[in-house]
């Protein structure tokens, strides 16, 4: 998803907005369809020990908020990490996870 993102912001015509809303799409109503304990893979399935962590999530995927400036995501996303906080701040994505919210926050 970083690289989608990154050739989006730098003029690529490869990766245009619909394809982003697309992405975003997914993460809304797909991944993300149980809203505080999203799955860990893109088709809605979970991996065993590694859900409510946001790991997959943290770099990349929650950068859609800030790109597209969706309030429904950012929502979203604060929801997952106030009801897994416990878990978000014992792995290494905490601080990605922080940034990408905190960014959203001072753009709005």
């Amino acid at each position: 998803m970083q690289y989608v993102i990154d050739s989006y912001k730098l003029g690529s015509v490869v990766w245009t907005e619909t394809d982003l809303q697309c992405f975003t799409n997914a993460l809304k109503y797909i991944i993300w369809q149980d809203r505080l304990n999203p799955s860990d893979n893109v088709d809605g399935t979970y991996k065993i020990g590694l859900s409510t962590s946001g790991w997959k999530q943290s770099d990349g995927w929650m950068k859609l908020t800030n790109v597209l400036n969706d309030k429904e995501l950012f929502d979203i996303c604060d929801a997952f990490n106030k009801n897994n906080i416990n878990n978000i701040n014992k792995n290494y994505p905490y601080i990605q996870f922080l940034a990408n919210m905190t960014k959203f926050q001072s753009n709005n």
